[in-house]
């Protein structure tokens, strides 16, 4: 099966220096906050305080069944560590830059007919910071 060529608008995806360049179903960065109430006793409306990002990627890939696809499916594995860096519009110049120290929490294959396989990867922050933070880092 043939890949269309990649264009500077598609995600880039790294996982522990490498380029996963494969197609995507899904990627979600999981950004999220947790926040806590700060809601004073006479103020009308509740208000709440932002504490700090928590992050939980999620992706779905589309992986073939060669060397390339192997290699991929290894650095997927269960409880592999590295850094995780993607890019929502690619990793050209000047594109938003976003990347955690990330463990995989989980790495469900889904076996497919031809010869392709899905897998379903949930990622977990192990860091104590962003190592970029696509608000103010570019590639």
């Amino acid at each position: 099966m043939a890949k269309s060529a990649r264009s500077a608008n598609v995600l880039y995806l790294e996982f522990d220096g490498l380029a996963i360049d494969t197609d995507f179903r899904e990627f979600d960065p999981g950004i999220d906050e947790i926040l806590v109430d700060s809601t004073a006793g006479a103020d009308e409306v509740e208000n709440q305080h932002r504490i700090r990002d928590t992050v939980a990627p999620t992706a779905s890939i589309l992986v073939e069944d060669s060397a390339a696809g192997l290699l991929i499916a290894a650095k997927l594995e269960h409880g592999t560590t590295g850094n995780l860096i993607w890019g929502p519009r690619g990793n050209t110049a000047g594109y938003p830059k976003w990347g955690i120290e990330a463990r995989v929490k989980k790495a469900n294959t889904a076996f497919s007919h031809e010869a392709e396989q899905v897998f379903d990867v949930e990622f977990v922050n192990v860091g104590r910071e962003w190592l970029f933070d696509g608000r103010s880092d570019t590639f």
